[in-house]
């Protein structure tokens, strides 16, 4: 008999989750980031750009980093501090998507989050008659 009652508790909770993630739907794209390689073939094909003074400025940067840091395995490279300038626009860009994706998401989950736990909790409780109507009301849900 108890085998029986772990597999519908298995069952129930899996319908929970699997409401849950339709509800949640798909997850914010990870923020883009920018390699060397990027930048090698924005340089070759003229869309990123620098000037001689700016150039000094990444230099001098660079220099400074390096002679202020004692252990070689800290040290950044030219190539990082380059990098890091080439695509601060995009990068800023990309953050701000990411921000507010990530932002409606959370609030999305919270909800889901709490109604799911409160299934959950009807379901392990053992009443069946209450974590059946707590999980049809889920299946109902919409955000």
């Amino acid at each position: 008999m108890s085998k029986m009652m772990m597999g519908q508790i298995d069952h129930a909770r899996q319908r929970v989750r699997d409401i849950k993630s339709r509800l949640l739907g798909e997850t914010p794209d990870a923020e883009k980031t920018w390699s060397t390689r990027d930048l090698s073939c924005g340089l070759r094909d003229g869309t990123v750009k620098f000037t001689g003074p700016e150039l000094a400025t990444f230099a001098k940067e660079w220099a400074d980093a390096y002679l202020r840091e004692q252990s070689s395995y800290n040290r950044p490279s030219f190539e990082s501090i380059v990098l890091k300038k080439a695509f601060a626009k995009e990068r800023a860009a990309e953050k701000k998507r990411y921000d507010a994706e990530k932002a409606a998401y959370d609030a999305i989950r919270i909800k889901v989050d709490a109604k799911a736990t409160a299934v959950e909790d009807a379901i392990v409780l053992g009443d069946q008659h209450a974590a059946l109507a707590a999980l049809q009301d889920f299946a109902n849900f919409t955000v």
